[in-house]
């Protein structure tokens, strides 16, 4: 009978590579090495894992118990949105006259396809690990489609008035927009306030330099644009209730719709 080969894998010294990586994962699984018919192997000097893995996470993530009827109503209301998305997308890039126009419509047309897609697949799905999963997404969409929105207006608009006003605008909106999805990709519940801060900083940002907003749109561009805002922000007290009181969600996605739609007209018919 032919006596076994024992081999340490020290993970502190040792180069893993990936045949040692793979048997280091067969030690993981039985906690106490893998044997063969001529080699058993063992592990020495495991690294301690630091941090939350991302199944640890998950189960921290509340789903909010809808009924089945305010779920069948906030997938429709977004999936509407996913047809309206797409129909600015194409309406969008067709009037666009350069390529500043057609970049920032397609980066427009697409954050607004994210948004709603996401929204209405989180709405449509049972309450399990995917349900949560597109919890963290759908939250994640909304810096994005703040961000492409704003896209049009900086660099369409502001840009060819004033280049240093219109850039700016376009960077810091969007650099707003990554520290916002790697703080809720990372934990969405512990960085709650500081998303909604984020949401409310971001959606008004055209304020901290309004003088110069004023002068290069179209005044009815602001007044869509500002009127749009307005309906996002009180939007938001339907999305407090939406917990507590039925159908309020459903309600909150209605205003979410009614901005989009005041905020496409904006871009189409002022900006483009």
């Amino acid at each position: 009978m032919r006596k076994n080969n024992i081999k340490i894998i020290d993970l502190h010294d040792e180069e893993i590579g990936y045949t040692n990586l793979n048997n280091a994962n067969k030690l993981l699984k039985n906690n106490k090495g893998y044997f063969s018919d001529k080699e058993t192997f063992y592990l020495k000097n495991i690294p301690k894992r630091k941090g939350k893995s991302f199944k640890e996470f998950l189960p921290k993530i509340n789903i909010p118990k809808y009924t089945l009827s305010e779920e069948l109503i906030n997938a429709i209301s977004h999936g509407i949105g996913v047809v309206f998305s797409i129909v600015l997308l194409v309406l969008c890039i067709i009037k666009s006259k350069d390529v500043y126009a057609i970049v920032s419509s397609c980066i427009y047309g697409t954050t607004s396809i994210i948004l709603y897609l996401n929204s209405c697949l989180y709405h449509s799905l049972k309450v399990n690990k995917a349900k949560k999963v597109y919890r963290i997404i759908d939250h994640c969409s909304i810096y994005l489609l703040i961000a492409g929105t704003y896209t049009p207006y900086a660099l369409v608009a502001l840009r060819p008035f004033n280049p240093i006003m219109g850039w700016s605008l376009f960077m810091v909106i969007w650099l707003c927009a990554i520290i916002g999805l790697i703080i809720t990709a990372i934990d969405m519940i512990k960085y709650k306030v500081l998303s909604m801060i984020l949401y409310l900083v971001m959606g008004w940002m055209v304020i901290f330099n309004f003088k110069g907003v004023i002068q290069a749109l179209n005044p009815m561009a602001l007044k869509l644009m500002l009127a749009a805002g307005i309906i996002y922000t009180v939007g938001t007290i339907f999305y407090g209730f939406g917990k507590k009181v039925k159908y309020m969600h459903g309600i909150f996605h209605l205003f979410v719709l009614t901005a989009s739609f005041l905020f496409f007209f904006s871009i189409y018919l002022y900006v483009l």
